[in-house]
């Protein structure tokens, strides 16, 4: 029996078209699936957690009399976990509800921005999201009521909280290319006010939910 032997330009030439295939497939694949690989790639995660969960002592001057106020603020961590930078970030309340008793209680919903801590809140509410973390006011609590740390407060929403008060607050990251899903933050406070840091977390629980 003859054997058929290929010679090596016949290998050759099975190669060629091995070749040719497979960059026809390769072409393929990335047309049908380039784009959705590159935006996977490129997919933004972000964490947002309470900074810590029992505040930080201050004090508020007034410029006229200069008489300092006792305050507490607790701040939100930002952190970009992996995807493109962003752009005019910024934090944005979407609704505030009261919880009384076992009710949930609507108070106001809207858009507001929180204020970036290290920016002038003044000139700009934005700031340009890296590969690193940012810090964000979220409550400042006095020795008798607490607020919201928003920019600017709208004409439809009572930014005081006094006295023992349990609220939820929605919230979100906006920029000019992402949104993320929306957290929510669970603020109760039994009216108490302690200077320590262990006696006032006992009485004022910031936590995300």
């Amino acid at each position: 029996m003859n054997k058929t032997c290929l010679s090596v330009s016949d290998w050759i030439q099975v190669g060629v078209v091995i070749c040719t295939c497979l960059s026809s497939v390769v072409a393929l694949v990335i047309a049908l699936w380039g784009e959705r690989m590159r935006k996977w790639a490129n997919k933004v995660s972000i964490e947002i957690k309470i900074e810590n969960d029992k505040g930080a002592l201050t004090y508020e001057s007034n410029e006229k009399t200069e008489e300092k106020t006792s305050c507490r603020f607790y701040h939100l961590l930002v952190k970009k976990i992996k995807g493109e930078v962003l752009h005019n970030a910024r934090i944005v309340v979407t609704s505030i509800d009261e919880i009384i008793q076992t009710d949930t209680v609507n108070r106001w919903k809207g858009l507001a921005c929180l204020n970036w801590m290290g920016i002038d809140a003044y000139n700009s509410n934005t700031r340009t999201l890296g590969a690193t973390s940012y810090y964000c006011d979220f409550i400042c609590v006095y020795e008798s009521w607490y607020r919201l740390a928003l920019i600017c407060i709208p004409n439809n929403l009572d930014n005081r909280w006094e006295g023992k008060k349990q609220i939820e607050v929605s919230f979100k990251l906006i920029s000019d290319e992402f949104e993320s899903e929306e957290y929510r933050a669970s603020i109760n406070w039994d009216g108490v006010w302690k200077d320590g840091n262990e006696e006032m977390k006992n009485h004022m629980v910031v936590k995300l939910i």
